[in-house]
């Protein structure tokens, strides 16, 4: 005997909505993810660039350690 506990996630009509939902929502995840992991890396980049000049600049030159 089956009691209605027993019936699998797929068989209910509202399944492939729920699922596509999911779907969707998970795609609009990642695409905010990676638009925020790209303007983090621009920021390292920027990061980088500042510090590989400070630290290849002459002695002379280094007057403050602060950005």
């Amino acid at each position: 005997m089956q009691r209605p506990t027993d019936r699998k996630l797929e068989s209910f009509k509202i399944f492939p909505y729920v699922a596509w939902g999911l779907i969707g929502m998970f795609a609009i995840f990642v695409y905010g993810m990676t638009k925020n992991l790209n303007s983090v890396a621009a920021e390292f980049d920027a990061d980088a660039t500042f510090l590989e000049q400070a630290a290849n600049a002459p002695i002379e030159q280094v007057t403050d350690f602060e950005p």
